[in-house]
């Protein structure tokens, strides 16, 4: 007998809403999907992103690189856009969800639509990195004319690659 792998699902989206996320993982494996989350919420205490708790810069930034790890081996995410809010970590991963091919779900869907179209140039950008990095090219070809600049220093290339990057790269 074979068993027939469940589909994935990662939850995004920003941690000030905890409570969504502990719905939204509840609802999610209820309906048979396993459910990939995050295992640290820095805004619990509504504190920012936990500093009061010795959360850094930096490992806010590592936290974010981790949970675009989890999509990787998701097949969707669900966007946790509660009252409409993305966050720029969050349109992160919707860009990088997209860009390596995963499905994209809202929680509230028409104000994920509405995001989706008032975002579209900047999403398409950051796809475009995402998705050709993945194929493995140096730069999006686009990157030569400058339309897809790094947005930490604007050069053409990856963002993760610059100098000027303002936290730590994750060692594999």
């Amino acid at each position: 007998m074979t068993i027939k792998r469940p589909r994935i699902v990662c939850l995004c989206g920003s941690t000030r809403f905890y409570d969504a996320f502990v719905l939204a993982a509840y609802r999610e494996t209820m309906a048979g999907r396993i459910v990939l989350s995050v295992a640290f919420a820095p805004d619990v205490s509504a504190d920012g992103h936990g500093e009061s708790i010795g959360c850094t810069p930096e490992e806010k930034a590592m936290l974010d690189e981790l949970h675009l790890a989890r999509i990787d081996i998701s097949d969707e995410i669900l966007v946790l856009n509660v009252d409409g809010y993305v966050g720029p970590s969050t349109e992160t991963e919707i860009a990088y969800a997209i860009g390596m091919g995963r499905g994209v779900r809202f929680l509230e869907k028409d104000a994920g639509e509405r995001y989706l179209q008032d975002k579209s140039h900047r999403l398409g950008t950051l796809v475009a990195a995402f998705a050709a990095k993945a194929a493995g090219m140096k730069q999006p070809p686009a990157m030569a004319t400058g339309a897809y600049p790094c947005t930490w220093c604007k050069d053409p290339h990856f963002a993760d690659e610059c100098p000027l990057r303002p936290y730590r790269q994750i060692e594999t």
